[in-house]
């Protein structure tokens, strides 16, 4: 369901499965933990420097995970309230994580859902605060990216054009 997702040191490796869950692997492949999500888990899992923090995206929001070792734990879910919504609208998340010093960057889109899938008719990107997962700031854009965020040294963010799920 994800790409695996390797800590600095090089001694865990995570990835989600199926089933939402996030499974942290040690350094000989023997599973350390197994963490329900919820959902399923897309792409990788974000790893802050520290190999303390992990951030996990799934379709429709971002979890941030602790890495006690032995186990895992949920601490925050990321509050997307970027949009006034109107009737029938939902927020979600749209991309992964981005780890910056000061916050995550995310990309969250506002719009109805088609059966499970969600319909994008507005977008943008925030940051997200690394202790409390709440939004820091928002600025709307103009389309979406299922790739990527990046970051530039100057702090902006760059984000590649693919409108597949505009509505």
């Amino acid at each position: 369901a994800s790409t695996p997702a390797l800590r600095k040191d090089g001694h865990r490796v995570y990835v989600g499965d199926n089933d939402g869950n996030l499974i942290a692997l040690d350094a000989s492949g023997n599973e350390a933990w197994s963490l329900d999500i919820g959902s399923q888990i897309v792409g990788s899992v974000q790893v802050s420097s520290d190999n303390r923090e992990l951030y996990v995206t799934t379709k429709r929001d971002v979890f941030q995970v602790f890495d006690l070792g032995r186990i895992g734990k949920l601490g925050w879910t990321a509050t997307l309230d970027a949009f006034v919504l109107p009737a029938g609208f939902k927020q979600f998340n749209l991309n992964l994580t981005g780890i910056g010093a000061n916050g995550l960057f995310v990309q969250i889109g506002m719009g109805p859902m088609q059966g499970d899938t969600f319909l994008p008719v507005m977008t943008g990107v925030g940051l997200l605060d690394r202790r409390t997962g709440k939004l820091r700031w928002f600025a709307e854009g103009l389309d979406e990216t299922v790739a990527e965020m990046t970051t530039g040294p100057d702090g902006a963010i760059y984000v590649g054009n693919s409108p597949l799920r505009r509505i």
